[in-house]
């Protein structure tokens, strides 16, 4: 059994000295030293960073028992428990408990019996509605039609009518100002985002509490606002459901919750509201969501031959008489293709929500590290998705690495990139979000084209994501297809 290798601490500080931001890219290079798992002590913390797929898949799917649990003193992670309260709260900031267990379970049931089984197939006919609705308020109707915008905002608006249509449906109606209350809720999101990723220095030095007393207040009053907005929900879907009803996500919620219980007679009873407090993690999905296509349109638009052969492959497949569905993906590996490798190239996602050793434990595998209890372990996805021992040329952007040599997509490749982290902890809105953008993406580049606005396109990378290079967002937008049902 040997040490985990990593750079010298000093006293008191340990490497913290050393980090840069975004910390990603110096684990990348910390990892080019001291190999594809190190250690590094933030002040008293033991952090754990796994810089391979290999490494990944070992420590959180073939041991996913071992390092499932969350940290109790991560600020974010206390505050939404000492908010929303232990039983509202969702699964991402639970250890793995009977709660937690209740909550995937159901959550899981949910999504995939909506996605797959659900009649009148309403969640793809929501996000073609949408998407296509989308597309006329950029452009109109008109084959032909441009313009020029940033399409930040109502993007992030079609996403959110898309939730609140396949989650609640017509329970949005009993609760007064709904859309208002979700696009204040996201927009929230995504201050609430911002303050997490700039990282609280308590968390590291607890005597330092009083420096992020003013990010912490304001998480606070974000996590208010979402948890009357739950509590809400709630209560407007309480007084219109129907025992066994399955017609929207919450439906399914409720009603797998009562088929566990009595599955499940043994385990501790769970109520039904907390179940339900996974819902919000849904929501604030959209933000992430939201930066995803928006990576897609920049990749567009800065690869357009790229964007080209999408198109054609589009039209060849759907023709012009309808919009792209999900079965249509077996005969699109080009663009399902180019919006993995999108997540890929970009790094939209940099590093895995951190995970804590619930004990002493001995990595296995051909690694054999000893991990104490109660260190953090990390996957830094930006290493991983920059691997040269997995990604022939890896900084470059290159769709075809996902075909494989039958022409269809390469499923080991899929299975190499982890946005989603993987194992038990893996993100539980996944099943979502893998067609949910396949849907839009490609329905969006089957009637418009995205190309800059005449001036000169420059990019670059903040955060390990890409960005216009002046900061500013104007995409002009063409109507290449006429909607058809």
């Amino acid at each position: 059994m040997a040490e985990i290798p990593g750079p010298r601490p000093l006293p008191i500080i340990g490497n913290l000295h050393q980090v840069k931001k975004p910390p990603c890219l110096t684990y990348y290079q910390m990892a080019r030293v001291h190999g594809e798992i190190f250690q590094i002590h933030l002040g008293p913390l033991t952090n754990v960073v796994l810089n391979s797929a290999e490494a990944l898949r070992q420590a959180f799917s073939e041991q996913g028992d071992e390092f499932s649990s969350r940290s109790e003193s991560f600020t974010m992670f206390r505050l939404y428990k000492e908010v929303r309260g232990e039983d509202n709260s969702g699964v991402t900031v639970r250890s793995c408990t009977d709660i937690w267990h209740v909550q995937h379970t159901v959550t899981a049931r949910a999504i995939r019996y909506y996605i797959l089984e659900a009649e009148n197939n309403m969640f793809e006919k929501s996000i073609l509605s949408e998407a296509s609705s989308l597309a006329n308020t950029w452009v109109g109707k008109e084959v032909g039609a441009s313009c020029v915008i940033d399409p930040t905002d109502s993007l992030q608006k079609c996403v959110a009518i898309l939730k609140g249509a396949y989650i609640l449906g017509n329970v949005r109606n009993g609760i007064d100002n709904f859309d208002k209350r979700l696009h204040a809720y996201v927009q929230a999101s995504v201050e609430m985002l911002e303050i997490m990723r700039s990282g609280f220095i308590n968390d590291v030095f607890p005597f330092l509490n009083f420096l992020t007393k003013s990010k912490q207040n304001r998480m606070r009053q974000i996590l208010s606002v979402g948890a009357e907005f739950q509590s809400d929900i709630y209560k407007a879907h309480e007084a219109s459901y129907v025992d066994g009803s399955k017609e929207t996500v919450m439906d399914c919620f409720a009603t797998f919750h009562a088929e566990l219980e009595k599955e499940e007679p043994e385990r501790p009873k769970v109520a039904r509201k907390t179940v339900c407090g996974v819902i919000p993690e849904l929501f604030e999905g959209i933000t992430n969501n939201r930066v995803s296509f928006l990576q897609l349109i920049l990749y567009m638009i800065y690869f357009p031959e790229v964007q080209e052969k999408v198109r054609k492959e589009l039209k060849g497949v759907v023709g012009t008489s309808r919009c792209p569905s999900f079965e249509d993906r077996q005969s699109l590996p080009y663009t399902e293709a180019v919006m993995y490798e999108v997540w890929r190239h970009s790094s939209v996602i940099h590093s895995t929500v951190p995970h804590t050793a619930s004990k002493d434990v001995v990595l296995g595998g051909r690694f054999n590290y000893a991990i104490p209890k109660g260190s953090i372990v990390v996957g830094n996805l930006y290493a991983i998705h920059k691997d040269a021992n997995v990604w022939d040329k890896p900084y470059e952007f290159i769709p075809t690495r996902y075909i494989d040599q039958d022409g269809r997509l390469d499923e080991q490749k899929v299975s190499d990139t982890m946005i989603f982290s993987i194992g038990k902890r893996s993100c539980i809105a996944e099943f979502f979000v893998r067609r949910e953008l396949f849907l839009l993406y490609s329905t969006l580049l089957h009637l418009c084209r995205f190309e800059n606005d005449g001036s000169e396109l420059t990019m670059q990378k903040v955060g390990g994501i890409l960005v216009p290079g002046d900061g500013s967002l104007k995409i002009k937008i063409t109507r290449t297809e006429v909607e058809r049902a």
